[in-house]
């Protein structure tokens, strides 16, 4: 009869020991009746989403593709300075499998990393390097890193005036992406 006893006590004691939320449960509820209810009072969770659609679609330009520019800027080995702005424009489109991603007319902007007037020793020389790539009807910009383009000009002649670099509007530019482009897309349902 003892072990009964012990049995008794035992069991009284776990049920009193098991907290709910709110503290202990009154001796006339059960435990897991509140529980119940205050579950059912939380919030349901959310129903989950579909991972939403990407609104673009993401292509590279890869590094050593050319970009034909026209230079858009004049240019002089004796009034231009370092750092100058220089502005050209796409001559084609950049494609890849058919599609536009760069269409031509697209300008692209950069500046003078060099100028050196001629001396009686030496040629005069400028050097330009782009930096952006802006779309036409958007004006979304790109930054691009492309190789440095030099201009020269005729070795110097004694008697002769130093020659001057002269880069005259319109003149060609191409350059090389050292760099990938990345260009994103919207995509069109």
């Amino acid at each position: 009869m003892t072990g009964s006893n012990i049995l008794v006590v035992s069991a009284a004691v776990l049920m009193l020991s098991i907290p709910a939320r709110g503290g202990l449960q009154g001796m006339g509820e059960p435990a897991h009746a509140a529980a119940v209810q205050e579950r059912a009072a939380e919030p349901s969770p959310r129903p989950k989403r579909a991972p939403a659609k990407p609104a673009y679609e993401e292509h590279q330009v890869a590094a050593g593709s050319y970009l034909p520019i026209e230079l858009r800027s004049p240019l002089s080995s004796t009034t231009n300075r370092v750092g100058d702005r220089v502005e050209g424009r796409l001559l084609r489109a950049i494609t890849i499998d058919g599609i536009e991603l760069v269409p031509s007319g697209a300008t692209v902007l950069g500046s003078l990393t060099e100028v050196e007037p001629a001396t009686a020793r030496d040629r005069g020389r400028v050097v330009l390097t782009f930096n952006v790539i802006e779309h036409p009807q958007t004006g979304s910009r790109a930054t691009i890193k492309t190789t440095a383009l030099m201009f020269e000009s005729d070795p110097p002649r004694r008697r002769k005036p130093l020659p001057e670099v002269r880069v005259e509007k319109g003149a060609d530019a191409t350059v090389a992406l050292l760099a990938p482009l990345l260009v994103r897309l919207p995509i069109v349902d």
